[in-house]
């Protein structure tokens, strides 16, 4: 029962220390832009199914 607390600390403690984050800055689009267009593209990495 001892064991069960602990791992539950260490768990937390992991997460916490896992974050993402996203930066958008420095991008180039105009003010007066309303749509965009992305073309499609292929993937060629070779880790996904074909």
């Amino acid at each position: 029962m001892k064991q069960r607390p602990l791992f539950t600390i260490l768990v937390l403690i992991l997460f916490c220390g896992c974050k993402v984050g996203y930066n958008f800055t420095g991008g180039s689009i105009e003010p007066n832009i309303k749509t965009i267009s992305v073309q499609s593209f292929f993937n060629q990495s070779g880790n996904g199914p074909p």
